[in-house]
């Protein structure tokens, strides 16, 4: 694959943004351009489920063809070609569109507003149904080639990670909207190489009303949590850019310029993760836990000192200890208040 002289700055800016992540309406509209360089196309729409009614972001689009398309996207073949095809591949009209559409309504309505060639591809989102990316080149330019196609299918790991997190759609909701607009984030920040956590308000906060307060030790836990799940990202890259870190909250990371001193640093973004908690119904306990830990985890969960537990149970109380941070592993909490909650929930 030969990559255009002139494209090629374009996409090493755009792979250094996605593997950082997109977190605010300044990233995404450099998202948006340097999408616009590397591939050569001068609009860009993301839609929810191929519809304009719930969720999109649109830029060099023509008006004409947003107000045509939304009136018949019902007639869109994207989402019925896309679900019959393996992940991570794109559909072009110019090569892929069934002979029956090739005189539709959509298609004239198309090429009336000065559009040539458009890829489109699915993007999973844990928050929302299935988003649709589409490029589109107009009128004047070549359809796409099959270097563009090659091109495409090696971002879209890439995109699809970028995209995967609840942040990066905010900020290109509100892409050129003043800076005030978006939510207060809720954050920690991470940072090498003394593994130092700097903690918001508003993250502390976040945590404080799911676990209540906690103590020095109980914060050093938590930290450890988010450390690991930190790793997973490094290790996962984009499939671990967001993760559910607790049943009702969600932590998403992304790469921030380190400063003096620091060798790497990022953001962990923590917000309410209610409609995952709502549907998806734990596992109950014994399925998680041995018979012996799960009198660890009632006990210690009813108030029980912990020699305690462990003398009623006949075992020392380091070898309790032992299981009861196999507990908290497995029902990935950590205290007591979390630990009741958890066992309730089940």
């Amino acid at each position: 694959m030969l990559l255009a002289k002139k494209r090629r700055p374009h996409l090493v800016g755009l792979l250094e943004l996605l593997g950082r992540g997109i977190v605010s309406s300044a990233d995404a509209d450099s998202f948006v351009q340097l999408l616009r360089g590397t591939l050569g196309v001068h609009g860009i729409m993301i839609l929810q489920n191929a519809r304009h009614d719930a969720w999109n972001a649109t830029s060099g689009i023509p008006a004409s063809w947003l107000a045509k398309h939304q009136e018949l996207q019902a007639e869109d073949p994207s989402k019925e070609i896309l679900a019959s095809r393996p992940p991570g591949t794109f559909y072009f009209v110019e090569r892929d569109l069934p002979p029956e559409d090739r005189t539709s309504p959509l298609r004239r309505a198309f090429m009336s507003c000065g559009l040539r060639d458009a890829a489109v591809t699915k993007l999973h989102s844990p928050f929302f149904e299935d988003l649709f990316l589409a490029v589109y080149r107009h009128d004047g330019e070549s359809a796409f080639t099959e270097d563009d196609r090659l091109l495409l299918a090696l971002l879209h790991p890439h995109l699809a990670g970028a995209l995967a997190t609840r942040r990066s759609l905010g900020a290109l909701q509100s892409s050129g909207a003043p800076a005030d607009r978006g939510p207060v984030v809720a954050y920690a920040r991470l940072s090498w190489p003394l593994r130092r956590v700097d903690w918001s308000e508003q993250g502390r906060r976040e945590w404080t009303l799911r676990l209540g307060p906690q103590s020095a030790s109980g914060w050093k836990r938590i930290e450890r949590a988010i450390w690991s799940a930190a790793s997973h990202f490094q290790s996962a890259q984009t499939g671990g850019r967001s993760q559910v870190i607790l049943p009702d909250l969600r932590v998403e990371f992304a790469y921030v310029p380190p400063e003096r001193g620091e060798t790497r640093a990022m953001l962990a973004m923590f917000h309410a993760n209610v409609d995952e908690a709502r549907t998806t119904r734990p596992a109950p306990v014994e399925e998680l836990l041995s018979p012996r830990e799960l009198a660890i985890a009632r006990g210690v969960a009813a108030g029980a000192p912990l020699a305690d537990v462990a003398k009623g149970l006949g075992i020392t109380r380091e070898t309790a200890r032992t299981h009861l941070r196999a507990v908290y592993t497995r029902l990935r909490v950590s205290g007591r208040i979390a630990l009741a909650k958890a066992l309730e929930a089940r």
